[in-house]
């Protein structure tokens, strides 16, 4: 099996690497778990510096929620909120910082406060110049697998296939290789049976030769199999799910709760100590 290797950022990511932690900065309240949603700036450097505390890897920051229905708030609005937050955590802390945005513009002005990382739910596809922009600052980028709508795909050979298109975009675009992470996509309305499906088949999407990154925290795939309409039920849920994926070959895990996303990572590759071959 061929190795996957990349950078995000300062941090390297991959097989024969630790599992690496990406925490969530949710600046949208129509986030779908309003517990990380956090209304001042002082409230949200609070969580960054407990994230930080709990030794995350790299912080990802969004303006607009991509949970199915919410509102897509003007561009203005989105640059706005991360702005000032992105210039804040750059200035205090020594963290790679992610934009969470599928907008060119807002990646651009994240880039020039100081992210090196841009999360791109479209998979470079919603904006043309976003290719552009990522090359231009030289960024990391991770490509979710998406068509029309984020997480739109529901199978491995449809994740796949969408994510050969974004890598194409990418390669066209000059954007190193080794910037490069994938993620399938998991959530966003789609069947929680297909969820489950895609965590089981996850190493299929190995083929592509880039490291994986999955968001499986607290969504909704997690509270229909147990039972629970709300997200602040579901962190175990979460734990068991995120357990699996790193033994299926996750590489980097998308996480509200840094420590006990942390603790279990460190506790399954203990007992795995070959799991990134």
């Amino acid at each position: 099996m061929s190795s996957s290797q990349a950078q995000l950022g300062s941090v390297s990511v991959g097989d024969n690497q630790p599992v690496a932690i990406m925490g969530i900065i949710n600046l949208d309240p129509h986030s779908f778990y309003q517990n990380s949603y956090h209304a001042s700036s002082k409230e949200v450097l609070s969580a960054v510096e407990r994230m930080v505390d709990e030794n995350v890897d790299m912080i990802d920051v969004g303006g607009v929620s991509t949970a199915p229905g919410s509102p897509i708030p003007p561009v203005e609005i989105e640059k706005k909120r991360v702005v000032k937050i992105i210039q804040s955590i750059v200035k205090n802390w020594d963290v790679p910082v992610s934009i969470d945005t599928y907008r060119a513009s807002v990646a651009q002005v994240a880039l020039v406060k100081g992210a090196t990382i841009v999360n791109d739910v479209s998979g470079l596809k919603f904006d043309p110049n976003m290719a552009k922009i990522i090359q231009d600052f030289g960024a990391s980028c991770v490509l979710m697998a998406t068509k029309n709508r984020p997480g739109d795909r529901t199978t491995s050979t449809q994740v796949v296939s969408a994510l050969r298109r974004s890598l194409h975009i990418a390669h066209t675009a000059e954007i190193p290789s080794n910037f490069i992470v994938v993620d399938p996509g998991l959530g966003f309305g789609k069947p929680f049976q297909n969820d489950l499906e895609l965590i089981r088949n996850l190493r299929k999407i190995r083929i592509l030769k880039k490291p994986i990154l999955l968001g499986v925290s607290r969504k909704s795939f997690i509270g229909k199999v147990l039972g629970y309409p709300s997200p602040q039920d579901r962190l175990f849920g979460t734990l068991a799910a995120v357990t699996i994926a790193i033994l299926e070959g996750a590489h980097v895990i998308r996480a509200h709760d840094v420590r006990a996303t942390s603790d279990c990572a460190k506790m399954v590759t203990a007992f795995s100590s070959n799991l990134r071959m």
